[in-house]
């Protein structure tokens, strides 16, 4: 009985795998229907590891992203976020790059607050984790300079353009 039970945690397991690999599989060639199916099909699964339900949600959150169902893809996000954090801590390179595509997912549903909100909360944590010298900031800065533009806050996209080039200056001469 002992050994019935082992095979079949490994094939759940090698199912839920192939499920994760098949949606991010799908999703990186386009065919965003599909890895929801997959993604899916598997989400509720008890027996998933957390760190690959956060992958898979995220693969989830950005096809949902790429149909349009913005409402879909945050919800994936946001769950993905509860888990990084329950492995991570508040403060990972993991958990800001899921609070910047949070702040992308509300931009491009105009909910310019939101975005910007998620931004901020992604750079904090880039500032804490790299300092402000690092090029990886810079990059999460750009984000919320280009919502400054596209709200006409000039000025402050300015300032953080400036301060962008600067730092690209400084490392890459």
């Amino acid at each position: 009985m002992k050994r019935f039970f082992f095979f079949t945690s490994i094939f759940i397991s090698i199912f839920c795998y192939s499920q994760i690999d098949s949606t991010r599989y799908y999703y990186q060639n386009g065919n965003y229907n599909k890895a929801i199916i997959y993604g899916e099909k598997v989400k509720n699964d008890k027996s998933l590891p957390k760190q690959n339900l956060g992958i898979l949600l995220n693969h989830l959150a950005l096809s949902y992203s790429k149909i349009g169902d913005i409402k879909k893809a945050e919800i994936n996000y946001l769950e993905e976020l509860e888990i990084e954090k329950s492995l991570f801590g508040e403060n990972h390179a993991i958990i800001a790059n899921t609070y910047r595509n949070l702040g992308n997912l509300k931009f491009s549903d105009k909910e310019f607050i939101k975005s910007e909100n998620y931004f901020q909360k992604a750079i904090d944590i880039k500032k804490n984790i790299d300092g402000i010298e690092h090029p990886e900031y810079g990059k999460f800065l750009l984000d919320l300079a280009v919502l400054y533009k596209n709200n006409k806050k000039y000025k402050k996209a300015e300032e953080v353009y400036t301060y962008v080039c600067e730092l690209i200056k400084k490392h890459h001469g």
